[in-house]
Formats: structure tokens, sequence, C-alpha cells
């Protein structure tokens, strides 16, 4: 944990994307990458999803919950959708996402729930579908190992009504996506606070 500074992921990093449920991902060498969570970073989605690789995470910093999900055949009285959709719905760099839905009313279960505490790994493959929930009060950081690319697209469950909400996601600067870093690292300890103006997510 000593590394992991801003400095150290700005050296290294090969890429920094912001993703709908208030998460910051810093790549690094292929099939790696950190993970920041913080309550108080633009959650623009809350959705159920699967993943396009499988991977192991480990929590270097909070203590965070998985809720895990099944479909388990057809509610006619459901209104819950699978879709498939590319990456751009999860991210915060504008563009409307590219989305199929695939089958209608669901039947959509929970099946488990596992708290990973700081220090702990839980992994996940490809094709679970999963929410995270933060436990801890402050930040949550991740150092997660992936696989090669298992499926092409994200799968995502929601409800009927996304067909009408979905929507461009705002921009978000790198610099924006640095500062939301910056203040989950125990180093700096710096509030962030930001708005949407003008469809672009200003951070301070």
């Amino acid at each position: 944990m000593n590394e992991l500074t801003l400095e150290y992921l700005k050296k290294n990093h090969g890429s920094i994307d912001h993703a709908g449920p208030g998460i910051v991902g810093v790549s690094m060498q292929p099939g790696e990458s950190y993970h920041f969570y913080t309550a108080e970073a633009p959650r623009l989605i809350d959705d159920l999803h699967s993943h396009s690789r499988s991977y192991k995470s480990t929590v270097i910093r909070g203590e965070i919950k998985n809720h895990i999900y099944e479909i388990r055949g057809i509610d006619p009285t459901g209104g819950k959708l699978l879709v498939n959709t590319d990456c751009m719905l999860l991210c915060g760099h504008g563009g409307c996402a590219a989305h199929r839905v695939v089958k209608r009313f669901l039947n959509v279960v929970k099946v488990s729930e596992h708290i990973t505490k700081e220090g702990e790994t839980y992994g996940l493959a490809f094709s679970d579908f999963h929410k995270f929930e933060l436990l801890s009060a402050g930040p949550v950081i991740t150092h997660m190992f992936h696989t090669d690319m298992m499926q092409p697209e994200t799968q995502i469950i929601v409800d009927e009504s996304y067909l009408t909400n979905k929507c461009c996601p705002p921009e978000v600067s790198e610099e924006v996506l640095w500062r939301m870093v910056e203040s989950c690292l125990p180093q700096k300890e710096v509030p962030f606070e930001y708005e949407v103006i003008d469809g672009k997510i200003m951070g301070w």
C-alpha cells in the first residue's frame, strides 16, 4: 500500500475511466487494475451487471458486500430486462449507449451475499450478476486481476423504465477522475465534491 500514491498511479497507469456505479478504474499492466469507490463520486447507474471478464479482487482499503443474483426463468408479471450493452453506458465520457434487449419478464432471484473485508479477496465469474455495497464509512480501494475477455458485451438487468430513461452519461474529464482517486487515497484524504454543468461533471 505504501507505493499506491497518486504519483505512482499516474506514472504507471495505462488508462483511467469512470464507471457508472461510482467507480474510477485505473488500469495498470494488462489484466491488472485498481478500483476506487467513494460515496461522494457520481453514481450514474445502480444496475445488476455481469462482466466481460472473470476476475479476482482484493480489498486493500475499506469493506464491501457483493449481492449475487441469478435469472431463474420467466415471470410474466416481472418488469426486468436482460440487456447487452457496450461500455459506453458505464463510462463517463459521453455518447449514448449501444444496447440490445435480449430477454424480457425475467424472474431475478438474489441467491447470496458476501462481505469482503480489508485484506481479503473475492472472485466473480464473468457470467455472475451482482451489485456491490460499500460498508465502510470511508472510501474503498480494490486491486483486481482479470482474465482475457470472455464475452464481448457487458450484460445488465434493468427495469422496463431503462428503455426510456437511458441517456448519455455526463462527461468526466481526466482531471476530475484523478481528483476522485486522490480523494480515496489515505495519504491525501481530500474531500471530493461535484456538480453536473452542461452535461459535464465538474469536481473540486
